[in-house]
């Protein structure tokens, strides 16, 4: 949809801005029509909330206002289908890709970023760990048939996959850490409006916090996220100056 250009570019009036941010629940009622879960709604919804506040200045005619914001939330969830298309693994050639392949119906969709997270920690794995996620989570192997194929009793096969499962975990977070590029901001940004509600977890809560001290960028779509959901900024961020 063509948005309405007035002749000389100005910041947006305030009612444009706040008839986008009255808008927000309709763009998530679409959402959810689209999405498998309400977090993914809420996300998917708060993208469009931003991507048209950040062309609010455009918008000369209120009317288009909604019907704007409801294409952008179909849009972005095109957007989304299109790349998990592309970023689809193929199957049987290696156990990242087979691990991709059997994601539960109820679990969120894996994202790119994602997937290139688990891929760059499941290389920093050791073979043996390797090999027991893919008995359990490949083969779908228990531990009674886990430990009959390598020789040792089911409680210890359990105690060695959940080594090595804490194991990945652990190598997620390194790598997302290590990250500095906008793979982390995107990530960021898609965490932020759970981020601003305070309904992330402390672990999670705490690299967004260090990426926000960081990245005007992201401080600032926060700045004005926080803007529209009329919420208090984060008390970490209270001397950082945001641009809303």
């Amino acid at each position: 949809m063509a948005l309405p250009i007035p002749h000389e570019a100005a910041e947006p009036p305030d009612d444009i801005r706040a008839l986008i941010a009255s808008f927000r629940p309709d763009a998530v009622r679409v959402a959810r029509r689209l999405v498998r879960t309400q977090a993914e709604a809420e996300d998917l919804a708060q993208t469009a909330v931003m991507n048209v506040l950040a062309r609010a200045h455009a918008i000369s005619d209120p009317s288009f206002v909604r019907p704007y914001l409801l294409t952008s939330v179909r849009n972005l969830w095109k957007n989304q289908l299109r790349t998990a298309k592309r970023c689809q693994p193929a199957r049987d050639e290696s156990i990242f890709d087979r691990i991709a392949d059997t994601t539960e119906v109820d679990e969120p969709a894996y994202s790119e970023v994602d997937a290139e997270m688990l891929r760059r920690a499941m290389a920093a794995l050791s073979q043996a760990n390797l090999d027991l996620l893919q008995l359990r989570y490949v083969e779908h192997l228990d531990y009674a048939a886990i430990g009959e194929r390598l020789g040792i009793s089911a409680p210890t096969a359990r105690q060695r996959v959940h080594r090595a499962t804490e194991q990945l975990r652990t190598a997620c977070f390194s790598v997302e850490n290590e990250q500095t590029d906008r793979r982390v901001c995107h990530l960021t940004k898609v965490r932020l409006a759970r981020y601003a509600r305070g309904v992330l977890s402390s672990r999670v809560s705490e690299r967004v916090t260090g990426h926000l001290q960081e990245c005007s960028d992201c401080l600032d779509s926060y700045g004005q996220l926080i803007e529209v959901l009329d919420l208090e900024r984060h008390p970490a961020l209270s001397d950082k100056p945001m641009e809303v």
